[in-house]
């Protein structure tokens, strides 16, 4: 047996206002935004940075932003093509990482990741660099 349908009331409603709560946006997980970063990078360009060029031990070697290295070790696990060009690339020794001096005086790599991840994984010991130092400091 079949039922009737009852009617409904259908009421327009107007969409509820929510409080006018002003919304920041997200800090980028992926690439944060250094001040001091783009300065030194905007300063490459202009030429108020000077570059040393100098051999260094991997070990000493800090990371800008630990997230983005846990994030690249847990890429190279997953992309097996990934991680075997990262190798092709760190054999082939043509790598020269940028770095900088924390207040600390110690050296920080900031630009890439992965091959660092697979440098120390192959058991590299020293690594080329390009230490970049503000001229106006």
């Amino acid at each position: 047996m079949r039922r009737r349908r009852q009617p409904q009331n259908f009421q327009h409603r107007a969409p509820r206002r929510s409080s006018a709560k002003r919304v920041e946006a997200p800090v980028s997980v992926n690439s944060p935004r250094d001040e001091r970063l783009v300065a030194l990078e905007v300063g490459l360009i202009q030429g108020t940075v000077s570059v040393v060029r100098a051999t260094v031990p991997l070990a000493s070697l800090l990371v800008h932003h630990p997230q983005t290295l846990h994030r690249a070790r847990a890429s190279l696990r997953e992309e097996s093509s990934r991680h075997a060009a990262v190798v092709q690339r760190v054999l082939a020794g043509a790598m020269v990482w940028h770095v900088y001096r924390d207040e600390d005086g110690a050296l920080v790599m900031y630009d890439d990741y992965a091959a660092y991840l697979v440098a120390q994984e192959l058991g590299h010991e020293t690594i080329e660099v390009n230490i970049l130092e503000s001229n106006a400091a």
